[in-house]
């Protein structure tokens, strides 16, 4: 399998993983939040760091619980730097019987990551399923093709450069052949699917095999398994 091909498996499961990760934040912060008491603390230190090219914000929060104890925590503010000034005042949620274990009462930086996860992990999802599901259908037209279909020998018309198409900033070949249709014996044209490397050096003196729906000729798989690395 190439390394597009894997492609497909990555979408379904990075969207699978986001999903997960949205469930189990928000389980995480619904149970928090079922303990949690609120509070006032005080910003009394702002930490920059640089994380992939951009400036990550730390901020460092003190408060004093409801019998006094002063307590210090840590939060990541994305790249609020600019917004925070130490000794402002920040409201807090922390659970009574584990105070460290505090959070900013901010309902992005509570809820946030499961919303994130939320939102994009079903399109990964869908795209990634439909992808698979759809690879999986024309193997399926095509091992029928090749099982019930009419097969016919075409000649080397072109191979064509399709520049109206690109991935990862290349284009790809697509095979063009010429043969007589077994129905109307008429001459026409077959496409192939796309190819990513040009295979030209391999087509030179060879007929090409296609296979064509009996019912449907509109039907047709061109068939270049003998190609190097092409799927068989």
């Amino acid at each position: 399998m190439t390394v597009r091909g894997l492609f497909k498996y990555f979408f379904a499961v990075f969207g699978f993983a986001a999903i997960v990760m949205a469930v189990v934040l928000y389980l995480d912060t619904a149970s928090f939040m079922k303990e949690a008491v609120s509070g006032q603390g005080v910003l009394e230190n702002v930490r920059e760091r640089r994380m992939d090219e951009k400036t990550v914000c730390e901020w460092v929060v003190r408060f004093r619980t409801e019998d006094g104890r002063p307590i210090e925590f840590s939060t990541r503010a994305g790249t609020r730097c600019a917004g925070a000034r130490i000794g402002d005042a920040m409201p807090i949620l922390y659970p009574p019987a584990r105070p460290a274990e505090a959070r900013v009462d901010d309902f992005f930086a509570l809820w946030g990551g499961s919303i994130i996860g939320g939102l994009i992990g079903p399109v990964f999802l869908l795209i990634g399923g439909i992808w698979i599901a759809a690879g999986r259908r024309k193997r399926r037209r095509v091992a029928v093709l090749k099982r019930e279909g009419r097969r016919i020998e075409t000649e080397l018309e072109r191979v064509e450069h399709v520049t109206s198409m690109k991935m990862q900033y290349r284009h790809p070949y697509r095979v063009v052949t010429r043969g007589r249709d077994p129905l109307s014996g008429d001459s026409r044209r077959f496409l192939s699917d796309y190819l990513w490397y040009d295979p030209s050096p391999y087509l030179q003196d060879v007929s090409v095999p296609v296979f064509i729906g009996r019912d449907d000729p509109r039907r047709y798989h061109m068939d270049l398994s003998f190609l190097p690395g092409a799927p068989k």
